[in-house]
């Protein structure tokens, strides 16, 4: 049987959830980390807090558009509602990046950038010669 990964690339992750529930998991931890209500985020997609409790708890799946604004509402792409890292470090570094708030974001940013940085050497004063 032939391989359908091509040689050379990386193996996908393997979650064992399928994707509508990785999707569902991810609201509920988008609503939590931000203390959002189901009701704000219904209403702000153009749904009703009935709908979200029935989405959240699994007796129905979103279509693919509702998803996208359900992610635009937090301030993310589709792709990164349903992105799922293969290293779970890196995941919960990015699933705690996505619930901040833009403002704290930018000082994550700025941290990483600083922690990077390659340090430069430290100039030593030159001794004053007295005279």
């Amino acid at each position: 049987m032939e391989s359908l990964i091509v040689d050379g690339m990386p193996t996908p992750p393997s979650d064992p959830l399928p994707i509508s529930a990785r999707a569902r998991r991810r609201v509920q931890q988008w609503l939590e980390l931000t203390h959002t209500s189901q009701a704000v985020l219904a209403v702000r997609i153009g749904k009703d807090q009935p709908w979200m409790s029935r989405y959240l708890s699994g007796a129905h799946d979103a279509d693919i558009e509702t998803l996208e604004q359900i992610a635009f509402a937090f301030g993310h792409t589709l792709f990164a509602l349903l992105d799922t890292p293969a290293d779970t470090t890196e995941g919960h570094l990015i699933e705690m990046y996505r619930a901040m708030k833009p403002s704290t974001r930018a000082n994550v940013v700025r941290l990483c950038e600083d922690l990077i940085r390659p340090k430069s050497p430290r100039r030593v004063p030159k001794a004053s010669s007295a005279r």
